[in-house]
């Protein structure tokens, strides 16, 4: 499987930016039926609960795959709107697979969805999300993207 690296002006992501100091550094590859992923271990200092993961980390994660689901396509996005189902705890220093793919693309706007799960196929969290194209053509640069904007 080929490895996808996302380029950005500042690679300073907190999540794959290979230029931030305190970030994961992940990096994205292809997996079967259109989705991407990246593997990771998730260090302690990201806990909630004693030998938990945070869930806000648990959150970006997912988020974070499934906006470069569209960025790794040539889409720039933005999040509008998230929803996360979590199953069971998650413990630091567990290697995971954050997955994700797209469930729609439409012309100003795309879903995805995400999932976290371990190598031995448990899963821990799962969402869904709404990203706005920033650099549509017929848009052109993200304006207005205030609430209540949709499609």
């Amino acid at each position: 499987m080929p490895n996808l690296r996302v380029k950005y002006e500042s690679l300073g992501c907190w999540v794959c930016g290979e230029g931030n100091p305190d970030g994961f550094k992940v990096t994205f590859s292809t997996g079967d039926n259109d989705s991407i992923f990246f593997k990771t271990r998730i260090p302690s200092k990201y806990q909630g609960y004693d030998g938990v993961v945070h869930g806000g980390l648990i959150s970006a994660l997912l988020d974070e795959v499934m906006a470069n689901c569209f960025f790794l396509i040539g889409i720039r996005c933005v999040t509008t709107e998230m929803h996360i189902r979590f199953f069971k705890p998650l413990p630091v220093e567990h290697e995971v697979i954050v997955s994700g793919k797209i469930l729609e693309r439409m012309r100003k706007m795309g879903r995805a969805k995400g999932w976290i799960e371990d190598v031995s196929g448990v899963r821990y969290a799962e969402g869904e999300g709404s990203y706005y194209f920033v650099d549509n053509p017929s848009t052109g640069p993200a304006e207005g993207l205030g609430a209540g904007k949709t499609k």
